[in-house]
């Protein structure tokens, strides 16, 4: 599989790749700051990404499509956050 993943589809692989890296960073660093429930839903993705690196090919972004719904309120609460660091006081 892993030959299948990097063969020809190098391309493919790399471009898919820096569409969703920052996006998974932003989860990842969202997920220190994410409440209970965000937290719950998180290991929705944690549970599909073992199967996603072993069976899926790495360049069909419609499998993480499935995760999309779980994930986000991850990084969206980090987004969130710093939004609120950068707002001054209104005093």
């Amino acid at each position: 599989m892993f030959s299948r993943n990097t063969g020809a589809n190098l391309v493919k692989v790399t471009l898919t790749l820096s569409l969703t890296v920052p996006f998974v960073a932003l989860v990842v660093i969202g997920a220190l700051t994410a409440h209970g429930r965000q937290k719950r839903l998180l290991l929705v993705g944690l549970a599909y990404l073992p199967l996603y690196l072993i069976f899926g090919l790495w360049h069909e972004v419609r499998l993480l499509l499935a995760v999309v719904p779980f994930v986000l309120p991850a990084g969206l609460s980090f987004l969130q956050e710093m939004n609120r660091v950068d707002q001054p006081d209104p005093r």
